[in-house]
């Protein structure tokens, strides 16, 4: 097993992933500290712990797959900052205002560069309808 241990270890030195390793003990350390913070001091825990609540409560009244809900559910209410991390990070499906505003003005450049022939569309059957 030490042996499996030690090439691997040796590969991970070899392919250059350094960068990679650093970054998941970077996220880590803050995972850590978040932890040991909240057991630390008690009002902090409860406060994480009530956010992780409200957060179940606000997964749970989605119009989703009830399996993803289950599976958020499970993940923030074991592990309160783990799971809020990761939940901000992978699980929010819609789009942010910034990013549907982006997209609005994009459609708005298409619309704008692409004129409508609707002698053409009726001849097709096509129907406008703005």
């Amino acid at each position: 097993m030490a042996a499996v241990f030690v090439m691997a270890w040796g590969m991970v030195f070899l392919t250059g992933t350094q960068l990679g390793i650093s970054g998941i003990g970077r996220k880590s350390w803050l995972f850590l500290v978040l932890w040991k913070f909240s057991y630390q001091f008690t009002y902090a825990n409860l406060i994480i712990r009530a956010a992780a609540i409200v957060l179940v409560l606000v997964i749970a009244n989605k119009w989703e797959n009830p399996a993803n809900k289950l599976s958020w559910t499970f993940l923030i209410l074991l592990s309160p900052i783990l799971g809020i991390m990761l939940y901000f990070l992978f699980g929010r499906s819609g789009l942010t205002k910034h990013t549907r505003e982006q997209m609005d003005a994009v459609n708005r450049e298409v619309d704008a560069c692409m004129p409508v022939d609707e002698p053409k569309l009726s001849k097709l059957g096509i129907i406008l309808c703005f």
